[in-house]
Parts: C-alpha cells; sequence; structure tokens
C-alpha cells in the first residue's frame, strides 16, 4: 500500500471517529453536568502518565525496528505483560491516595473500571504496531470503526441510565476490548505473539529514552487538569477539558492522522536510505492549509458552537476555546516533527527537548492557574511557541531544513488564513449585532470560512489544491462505479 492509499484509510478512519465522538460528545454533555465530566477528566489525566510508562515506547520500537525478527516481536510482547501488570499493581494500590488527595472518594471506582485497560492492552498492542508497521491502514480502518462505536455507544447509553462519570469509563474500557480482540484477528499470520524476554535489552534500551520523553511530554500535557482539580474546581475542569477537547479535536484527526501515516512512511525511507525533508515540507504545508483556517474560523463562532451543540451551562469554555485556537495553530507549525525524530530513533534529542519544555509548562500552569481558565490557556501557547523553536533547533543535525525552506512551506498556508480572517471577521462583525443567533452565526461562518478558504488556495497556487480535485475526482469515479454496478 503506498503512501496515498494510506492516507486515504487513515484519514477515513479519523474523521469517521472525529463524527461519531462527537455525536456522543454533544449527547453526553448534555446528560453530564462539568463537574462530572471534571471529574473523569482529570481521573484520565492522572492515569495518562502511568499509561505511558505502560506502553514504555514499545510500539514505535516495533514500526521503526530496521531487523525485526520473531524474537523481538514476542519479547515486545512479554514486557508489555509484565510492565502492564507491575503499573497496574501500582495504581491499584495508590487509587485511594488519589482520591483523598482531590477529596472526590468517587475518583477511586473510576480509576479502578479504567485499570481494567492495563490488562487488556498488552495482547492487542503489538498486533496492532506490526500493522501499522506494513502500512496495513485498511485493517486498522476496520478496528478503528468498530472500537469507536462502541465506545460511543456504551458511553452515550451509561450515561443516559445514570452512570455520571462512570459512564466514560466503562466506555474506554468497550472500546479498548474491541480494538484487542480485532488486532488480534487481523495481525500477520505468520507472526506467533508468544511472550518472551529474550530481547528485553535490545528493546528497553531504545524504549527507556522514549518513555521518559512520552511521560515528560504527557505529564505536560495533562498539568492543566491536574493542577487545576487542586487549585480551582471540578467545574472548572470540565469547561477546560471541553474546550480544549474541542479545539484538539481538529489537530487530532489531521496531525495525528498525518503523523501516523508519515511515521511508518518516513521509518521506511530512512531504513532505505532516503531523505525524507521534501516529504516532511509538503506535509507541512498540508497541515496548515487546512489546519489554519479552521482554527480561524472555529477562534470566531467557538461560543455559537459551543452552545448551540452542548447548551448555555457550557457557555463559560468559549473564551478558553479562542485561545486555544491560538494554541494549534501554534503547534501545527511543529507538530509533524515528532515523527521525523521517532523515525530517526532520535529519543534522546526529543527526551532533551521535552524535559525543558515540558517543565516550563508544568511551572508555567502551576504558577497561571490561580488566575483563571484563561491564563492557563495562554500558558499552553508560551509553552507551544518555545517547543516548537527548540525542536526545529535541536532536529537539525538529523534534518537538514533552513528556515528559509521552512518558511518557503508556510507562506501560502498563511496567506490562506490571512483572507480566511478578514472574510470571517467581516462577517462575525455583522452577526454579533443579532442576539441569540447561534445557529446562524455557525451557518455563515462556515460558509464565508469555506469561501475564502477555497479563494485563498486558488489565488496562493497552494500545494493542497491539486490533491482536494485528485480525491474529488477519484470519489466521483468511486461513486459513479457503484452506480453502474447497481444498475
Amino acid at each position: 500500500m503506498n503512501v496515498r492509499q494510506s492516507l486515504f484509510y487513515a484519514l477515513l478512519q479519523r474523521y469517521f471517529t472525529f463524527i461519531l465522538q462527537f455525536i456522543s460528545n454533544i449527547i453526553i454533555s448534555r446528560l453530564l453536568l462539568p463537574e462530572e465530566i471534571g471529574v473523569f477528566s482529570l481521573s484520565l489525566a492522572a492515569l495518562s502518565i502511568i499509561q505511558v510508562m505502560r506502553e514504555f515506547g514499545i510500539s514505535r520500537y516495533l514500526i521503526q525496528e530496521k531487523h525485526l525478527s520473531d524474537d523481538i516481536i514476542r519479547t515486545a510482547f512479554g514486557l508489555m505483560i509484565v510492565i502492564s501488570l507491575s503499573f497496574a499493581l501500582g495504581v491499584f494500590a495508590a487509587r485511594d491516595v488519589i482520591a483523598e488527595f482531590y477529596n472526590r472518594p468517587e475518583l477511586s471506582d473510576i480509576i479502578l473500571v479504567l485499570l481494567i485497560n492495563f490488562f487488556i492492552l498488552p495482547f492487542g498492542q503489538p498486533a496492532y504496531a506490526l500493522l501499522s508497521r506494513d502500512m496495513e491502514f485498511r485493517k486498522t480502518l476496520y478496528i478503528g470503526m468498530a472500537s469507536v462505536t462502541v465506545h460511543s455507544v456504551v458511553g452515550v447509553g451509561c450515561a443516559f441510565y445514570g452512570f455520571s462519570s462512570m459512564s466514560l469509563a466503562y466506555a474506554s474500557v468497550a472500546g479498548t476490548l474491541v480494538t484487542s480482540v480485532l488486532s488480534l484477528a487481523m495481525y500477520p499470520a505468520h507472526v506467533k505473539l508468544r511472550p518472551s524476554l529474550k530481547e528485553w535489552r535490545r528493546i528497553l534500551s531504545y524504549g527507556i529514552f522514549a518513555t521518559l520523553s512520552s511521560i515528560v511530554g504527557t505529564a505536560g500535557g495533562s498539568s492543566a487538569e491536574i493542577v487545576m482539580g487542586k487549585v480551582l474546581t471540578f467545574t472548572a475542569v470540565g469547561l477546560y477539558s471541553r474546550a480544549n477537547g474541542l479545539i484538539t479535536v481538529f489537530q487530532v484527526q489531521l496531525i495525528q492522522t498525518l503523523s501516523r501515516v508519515a511515521f511508518s512512511g518516513f521509518a521506511k525511507l530512512i531504513r532505505e536510505g532516503e531523505k525524507i525533508e521534501g516529504k516532511y515540507l509538503r506535509a507541512l504545508s498540508y497541515i496548515t492549509g487546512f489546519l489554519w483556517p479552521i482554527y480561524v474560523v472555529l477562534g470566531f463562532a467557538a461560543e455559537a458552537l459551543i452552545v448551540f451543540l452542548f447548551g448555555e451551562v457550557w457557555a463559560d469554555s468559549a473564551p478558553v476555546a479562542r485561545i486555544l485556537c491560538l494554541n494549534g495553530m501554534v503547534v501545527g507549525c511543529y507538530a509533524m516533527l515528532v515523527s521525523v525524530y521517532n523515525a530517526h530513533g532520535a529519543v534522546r534529542r526529543q527526551l532533551a527537548n521535552e524535559s525543558i519544555v515540558q517543565t516550563i509548562r508544568i511551572l508555567l500552569v502551576i504558577f497561571c492557574a490561580p488566575y483563571g481558565l484563561a491564563a492557563v490557556a495562554w500558558a499552553q501557547v508560551a509553552s507551544s511557541v518555545l517547543n516548537g523553536i527548540l525542536l526545529y533547533h535541536m532536529i537539525r543535525p538529523l534534518f537538514a531544513v533552513r528556515l528559509r525552506e521552512f518558511l518557503r512551506a508556510l507562506w501560502r498556508s498563511a496567506v490562506v488564513a490571512a483572507i480566511t480572517l478578514a472574510a470571517t471577521a467581516a462577517a462575525y462583525g455583522v452577526l454579533a449585532q443579532i442576539p441569540h443567533a447561534h445557529l446562524t452565526t455557525l451557518i455563515v461562518s462556515a460558509i464565508v470560512g469555506l469561501a475564502s478558504w477555497i479563494f485563498g488556495i486558488w489565488l496562493t497556487g497552494h500545494v493542497i489544491g491539486p490533491e482536494i480535485v485528485l480525491w474529488l475526482r477519484k470519489g466521483a469515479a468511486a461513486l459513479q462505479y457503484r452506480r453502474t454496478t447497481l444498475k
């Protein structure tokens, strides 16, 4: 499967996931209060650090390893089992302490349910990593679609029947179980997943640095919820989580999809001794060409979108969402670099960068949290700017992209975003005079944003233009073929 086909299936999976999760989040947000979602968000944030430690960078190792043997695969499986069970027992013992620290007894029960994931994932994660290594994104599409469907149905159903914050915990376990079962059913038939520890030194020598880097990064990313849960209120945690989730969902759907394909593709090119700089710059143009205009429109329409989708009770998250739109635009400039680090196996460089940036991020969040949600959001923007600068500086010995080439890849996206900004600002200036016109604001913002985006792409000759035309033609051809066969 080539990169374009892989990207198509990966994007299809992401956007199916996005649509279904978006619908389920709307329903759940109207069934649960911000405080209830805040309690779950804190539980998830606290466990996310342990989750990274449990994975230990093993999946990434399986994808980027040049000489993959059966012994390595079996050792990866064995290590995942040992590490997962060890951390699960540790968290099980500490769950009451965490609940007491935040003075919320229900945290103990939520963490207990989420720990079930630690017993499920070791059996499916190596198989899923092997599918990604082989760029079998059609199979991972089916896995992802089934998983998110079960996750959404369980979450909405439990919330409807009054399970409160536990609804999201049950949904997480159900989705993880489906992913693991289907991954095992679809992984390469010639590979036998039998636990072993024969090559443990080889994997751990990579995993220790990859894991430390991920731990630091996850700690920084989760610091807002963890700190606000103690300094502010769980309602504040819920409002921040809703704003952050709404904004980053676009970043996740596009950047993580491209990064997932890029990591596999970059690693393959590097194994074959080829250069990746040109492909990286092209991917960067795609990301910013899509992402920047979306964040521009979303920034103007944040309040209307949040109130229309989730209800008036979530309106206070709108100012935070606007600031996080700016943060998303900053992250879009460098997010793909993580794939470059991973593809090169440059985990020590990545660890050094993450240690600096996330330490500063955590300190900024601690300092800003007493001043409210907006201050915490601005701390994220400042940290992201620093992260981008350091990432580009530290990758230079391995990655020959100069500042001039970087700016050349971005200028068309910047012009497209500026055109979208001007058009959307003009429309919003008129719409702001109409009270409670949330639906009208959304419709007009979407139409104006889309029209100005298309005009900007045409005016600048953005590289994304031909790709869109190609995908539209393929879609039309597929539709015509289906109509012909049905006749």
